[in-house]
Protein backbone atom coordinates (compact mmCIF):
# COMPACT_ATOMS: atom_id res chain seq x y z
CA UNK A 1 0.00 0.00 0.00
CA UNK A 2 2.97 2.32 0.87
CA UNK A 3 4.41 1.79 -2.53
CA UNK A 4 1.08 2.17 -4.51
CA UNK A 5 0.75 5.88 -2.12
CA UNK A 6 4.10 6.54 -3.11
CA UNK A 7 3.43 6.35 -7.21
CA UNK A 8 0.40 8.25 -6.65
CA UNK A 9 2.23 11.37 -4.69
CA UNK A 10 4.99 11.19 -7.20
CA UNK A 11 1.71 11.30 -10.11
CA UNK A 12 0.43 13.86 -8.58
CA UNK A 13 3.27 15.94 -8.63
CA UNK A 14 4.30 15.27 -11.76
CA UNK A 15 0.76 15.90 -13.17
CA UNK A 16 1.71 20.00 -11.70
CA UNK A 17 4.63 20.16 -13.52
CA UNK A 18 3.38 19.07 -16.62
CA UNK A 19 0.36 21.72 -16.26
CA UNK A 20 3.13 24.45 -15.63
CA UNK A 21 5.27 23.11 -18.86
CA UNK A 22 1.99 23.70 -21.13
CA UNK A 23 1.91 27.42 -19.80
CA UNK A 24 6.06 27.62 -20.32
CA UNK A 25 5.50 26.95 -23.64
CA UNK A 26 6.97 23.36 -23.12
CA UNK A 27 10.62 25.12 -22.16
CA UNK A 28 11.91 22.49 -19.57
CA UNK A 29 14.33 25.39 -18.97
CA UNK A 30 11.71 27.90 -17.58
CA UNK A 31 9.55 25.14 -16.25
CA UNK A 32 12.53 24.01 -14.06
CA UNK A 33 13.16 27.58 -12.66
CA UNK A 34 9.89 27.95 -11.50
CA UNK A 35 9.72 25.28 -9.73
CA UNK A 36 13.04 25.96 -7.97
CA UNK A 37 11.20 29.06 -7.10
CA UNK A 38 7.96 28.16 -5.79
CA UNK A 39 9.27 25.05 -4.04
CA UNK A 40 11.32 28.11 -1.79
CA UNK A 41 8.44 29.68 -0.53
CA UNK A 42 7.12 26.69 1.42
CA UNK A 43 3.81 27.18 3.33
CA UNK A 44 4.64 30.71 4.80
CA UNK A 45 5.51 32.42 0.96
CA UNK A 46 4.09 30.04 -1.13
CA UNK A 47 1.67 32.13 -2.44
CA UNK A 48 4.21 35.23 -2.97
CA UNK A 49 6.82 32.81 -4.99
CA UNK A 50 4.60 31.41 -7.14
CA UNK A 51 2.82 34.85 -8.42
CA UNK A 52 6.76 35.88 -8.43
CA UNK A 53 7.65 32.80 -10.32
CA UNK A 54 5.36 33.20 -13.44
CA UNK A 55 5.98 36.70 -13.65
CA UNK A 56 9.73 35.78 -14.22
CA UNK A 57 10.82 35.87 -18.14
CA UNK A 58 13.79 33.35 -17.03
CA UNK A 59 14.88 32.48 -20.78
CA UNK A 60 15.68 36.04 -20.86
CA UNK A 61 17.20 36.20 -17.56
CA UNK A 62 20.13 33.78 -18.37
CA UNK A 63 21.27 36.09 -21.16
CA UNK A 64 21.89 39.30 -18.65
CA UNK A 65 25.10 39.86 -16.44
CA UNK A 66 25.17 39.08 -12.68
CA UNK A 67 23.99 42.00 -11.46
CA UNK A 68 21.05 42.66 -13.96
CA UNK A 69 20.35 39.26 -12.52
CA UNK A 70 19.62 39.42 -9.45
CA UNK A 71 18.04 43.21 -10.28
CA UNK A 72 15.58 42.19 -12.32
CA UNK A 73 14.80 39.04 -9.57
CA UNK A 74 14.57 41.34 -6.64
CA UNK A 75 12.93 44.29 -8.72
CA UNK A 76 10.15 41.52 -9.91
CA UNK A 77 9.74 40.03 -6.09
CA UNK A 78 8.70 44.35 -5.48
CA UNK A 79 11.75 44.62 -2.89
CA UNK A 80 13.65 47.27 -4.87
CA UNK A 81 10.35 49.92 -4.45
CA UNK A 82 10.51 53.49 -2.89
CA UNK A 83 13.93 55.23 -1.78
CA UNK A 84 16.78 52.52 -1.37
CA UNK A 85 17.99 51.61 1.57
CA UNK A 86 21.82 51.39 0.92
CA UNK A 87 23.79 51.85 -2.30
CA UNK A 88 23.81 47.95 -3.15
CA UNK A 89 19.71 48.56 -3.64
CA UNK A 90 20.07 51.21 -5.52
CA UNK A 91 22.40 50.03 -7.86
CA UNK A 92 20.16 47.21 -8.43
CA UNK A 93 17.03 50.10 -8.89
CA UNK A 94 18.71 51.17 -11.54
CA UNK A 95 19.54 48.49 -13.32
CA UNK A 96 15.67 47.11 -12.94
CA UNK A 97 14.63 50.19 -14.23
CA UNK A 98 16.24 49.89 -17.51
CA UNK A 99 15.53 46.38 -17.90
CA UNK A 100 12.07 46.66 -17.21
CA UNK A 101 11.58 49.46 -20.01
CA UNK A 102 13.57 47.19 -22.18
CA UNK A 103 12.16 44.14 -21.73
CA UNK A 104 8.35 45.37 -20.76
CA UNK A 105 8.58 43.37 -17.56
CA UNK A 106 5.59 43.08 -15.49
CA UNK A 107 5.91 43.14 -11.66
CA UNK A 108 2.78 41.61 -9.86
CA UNK A 109 3.97 41.03 -6.38
CA UNK A 110 5.48 44.15 -3.74
CA UNK A 111 7.15 44.08 -0.52
CA UNK A 112 4.19 43.83 1.61
CA UNK A 113 2.90 40.29 0.41
CA UNK A 114 6.08 38.90 2.03
CA UNK A 115 5.98 37.51 5.44
CA UNK A 116 8.98 38.06 7.41
CA UNK A 117 7.31 37.71 11.10
CA UNK A 118 7.92 34.47 13.01
CA UNK A 119 10.99 33.71 10.51
CA UNK A 120 14.45 32.70 11.07
CA UNK A 121 16.94 35.09 8.99
CA UNK A 122 17.87 32.32 7.01
CA UNK A 123 14.53 31.66 5.95
CA UNK A 124 13.63 35.24 5.13
CA UNK A 125 12.24 35.72 1.47
CA UNK A 126 15.11 37.99 0.28
CA UNK A 127 17.54 35.00 1.24
CA UNK A 128 15.81 33.08 -0.63
CA UNK A 129 16.16 35.17 -3.47
CA UNK A 130 19.14 35.51 -2.63
CA UNK A 131 20.52 31.94 -2.83
CA UNK A 132 18.23 31.55 -6.06
CA UNK A 133 20.07 34.15 -7.77
CA UNK A 134 23.11 32.68 -6.73
CA UNK A 135 22.01 29.38 -8.84
CA UNK A 136 21.31 31.11 -11.91
CA UNK A 137 24.79 33.30 -11.89
CA UNK A 138 26.39 30.18 -11.26
CA UNK A 139 24.61 28.09 -14.39
CA UNK A 140 22.44 29.00 -16.77
CA UNK A 141 21.10 25.57 -17.87
CA UNK A 142 19.84 23.74 -14.97
CA UNK A 143 17.43 21.68 -16.18
CA UNK A 144 20.77 20.29 -18.50
CA UNK A 145 22.44 19.82 -15.74
CA UNK A 146 20.12 18.22 -13.23
CA UNK A 147 18.76 15.71 -16.58
CA UNK A 148 22.96 14.31 -16.31
CA UNK A 149 23.85 14.72 -12.81
CA UNK A 150 24.60 11.30 -12.04
CA UNK A 151 24.07 10.85 -8.33
CA UNK A 152 22.26 13.20 -5.31
CA UNK A 153 25.48 14.72 -4.33
CA UNK A 154 25.82 16.70 -8.13
CA UNK A 155 21.98 18.05 -7.36
CA UNK A 156 23.03 18.79 -3.96
CA UNK A 157 26.09 20.86 -5.19
CA UNK A 158 23.67 22.48 -7.99
CA UNK A 159 21.85 24.03 -5.17
CA UNK A 160 24.32 24.65 -2.86
CA UNK A 161 25.85 27.69 -3.91
CA UNK A 162 27.60 29.93 -1.92
CA UNK A 163 26.33 33.64 -1.50
CA UNK A 164 27.44 37.10 -2.99
CA UNK A 165 29.33 39.21 -0.60
CA UNK A 166 26.57 41.49 -0.02
CA UNK A 167 24.18 38.41 0.53
CA UNK A 168 26.20 36.40 2.94
CA UNK A 169 26.22 39.42 4.73
CA UNK A 170 22.32 41.47 4.66
CA UNK A 171 19.76 39.18 5.77
CA UNK A 172 17.99 42.29 4.14
CA UNK A 173 18.46 45.53 2.30
CA UNK A 174 20.96 47.70 4.24
CA UNK A 175 20.05 45.23 7.78
CA UNK A 176 23.58 43.73 8.46
CA UNK A 177 23.39 39.93 9.39
CA UNK A 178 25.34 39.21 12.70
CA UNK A 179 27.16 36.21 11.32
CA UNK A 180 27.54 34.50 7.76
CA UNK A 181 24.24 33.37 6.08
CA UNK A 182 25.26 29.87 4.85
CA UNK A 183 23.58 28.84 1.54
CA UNK A 184 20.74 26.53 1.30
CA UNK A 185 20.48 24.77 4.79
CA UNK A 186 19.93 20.28 4.60
CA UNK A 187 16.46 20.78 5.46
CA UNK A 188 15.11 23.06 2.91
CA UNK A 189 17.72 21.49 -0.13
CA UNK A 190 16.00 17.77 0.27
CA UNK A 191 12.74 19.89 0.42
CA UNK A 192 13.25 21.39 -3.14
CA UNK A 193 14.66 17.92 -3.69
CA UNK A 194 11.51 16.14 -2.91
CA UNK A 195 8.82 18.72 -4.34
CA UNK A 196 10.87 20.09 -7.56
CA UNK A 197 13.53 18.16 -8.73
CA UNK A 198 12.30 14.38 -8.47
CA UNK A 199 8.52 15.28 -9.86
CA UNK A 200 10.49 17.22 -12.90
CA UNK A 201 12.41 14.63 -13.43
CA UNK A 202 9.82 11.80 -13.38
CA UNK A 203 7.71 14.17 -16.03
CA UNK A 204 10.86 14.36 -18.33
CA UNK A 205 11.32 10.60 -18.50
CA UNK A 206 8.02 10.00 -19.01
CA UNK A 207 7.80 12.77 -22.20
CA UNK A 208 11.05 11.38 -23.57
CA UNK A 209 10.13 7.37 -22.49
CA UNK A 210 13.64 7.19 -20.55
CA UNK A 211 12.70 4.77 -18.02
CA UNK A 212 16.36 4.79 -16.53
CA UNK A 213 15.84 8.95 -16.01
CA UNK A 214 12.44 7.94 -13.66
CA UNK A 215 14.58 5.72 -11.91
CA UNK A 216 17.02 7.48 -11.40
CA UNK A 217 15.18 10.33 -9.74
CA UNK A 218 13.29 8.23 -7.45
CA UNK A 219 16.52 6.52 -6.42
CA UNK A 220 17.21 9.53 -5.42
CA UNK A 221 13.84 9.69 -2.98
CA UNK A 222 15.40 6.12 -1.52
CA UNK A 223 18.68 7.80 -0.53
CA UNK A 224 17.41 10.51 1.02
CA UNK A 225 17.20 10.65 5.06
CA UNK A 226 12.93 10.43 6.47
CA UNK A 227 11.02 13.81 6.19
CA UNK A 228 10.42 15.31 9.80
CA UNK A 229 6.83 17.04 10.20
CA UNK A 230 3.87 16.93 11.77
CA UNK A 231 2.15 13.77 10.08
CA UNK A 232 5.04 11.69 9.81
CA UNK A 233 5.68 12.01 13.09
CA UNK A 234 2.14 11.16 13.54
CA UNK A 235 2.72 7.35 11.97
CA UNK A 236 5.78 7.19 13.97
CA UNK A 237 4.32 6.89 17.25
CA UNK A 238 1.16 3.95 15.77
CA UNK A 239 4.65 2.29 14.52
CA UNK A 240 4.77 2.52 10.56
CA UNK A 241 8.25 2.07 9.14
CA UNK A 242 9.58 5.74 7.73
CA UNK A 243 13.05 5.79 6.64
CA UNK A 244 13.32 7.44 3.62
CA UNK A 245 11.98 10.33 1.85
CA UNK A 246 10.28 7.65 0.03
CA UNK A 247 8.95 6.22 2.65
CA UNK A 248 7.79 9.72 3.73
CA UNK A 249 6.25 10.87 0.86
CA UNK A 250 3.78 7.53 0.83
CA UNK A 251 2.67 7.95 4.11
CA UNK A 252 2.21 11.87 3.24
CA UNK A 253 0.07 11.31 0.43
CA UNK A 254 -1.48 8.17 2.79
CA UNK A 255 -2.73 10.38 4.80
CA UNK A 256 -3.25 13.48 2.80
CA UNK A 257 -5.86 11.71 -0.19
CA UNK A 258 -7.55 8.79 2.15
CA UNK A 259 -6.77 9.60 5.87
CA UNK A 260 -8.21 13.21 6.30
CA UNK A 261 -10.70 12.21 3.59
CA UNK A 262 -12.20 9.50 5.53
CA UNK A 263 -11.60 7.16 2.08
CA UNK A 264 -10.92 4.21 4.13
CA UNK A 265 -12.50 1.75 1.79
CA UNK A 266 -10.25 2.87 -1.32
CA UNK A 267 -7.00 1.92 1.36
CA UNK A 268 -5.53 -1.59 1.83
CA UNK A 269 -4.81 -0.58 4.76
CA UNK A 270 -7.52 0.95 6.21
CA UNK A 271 -9.75 -2.09 4.95
CA UNK A 272 -7.58 -4.17 6.60
CA UNK A 273 -8.44 -2.57 10.07
CA UNK A 274 -12.17 -2.18 9.58
CA UNK A 275 -12.30 -6.10 8.37
CA UNK A 276 -10.44 -7.08 11.83
CA UNK A 277 -13.62 -4.94 13.89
Amino acid sequence: TIDRMVMERIEQKTNEVVTGLNKDLHDWEAATMNLLATSRGMKTNAHPFGVFAKSVPWNKLTRHSDLQKEAMIFGLAGFLEGDPRDNHQEDLQKEFAHLKHKLALTKKVSRHHWKFSKLRPANFPTVRLAQLTSMVQRENRLFSCLVNASSLEDVRNLLHVPLSDYWSSHYDFAKPAKKVINPIGKTTLESVVINAIVPLLVAYGQATDEQSLIEKAISWLEKMGPENNAITRNWDQIGLENRSALQSQGLIQLYKAYCSRRRCLQCGIGNKILSSL
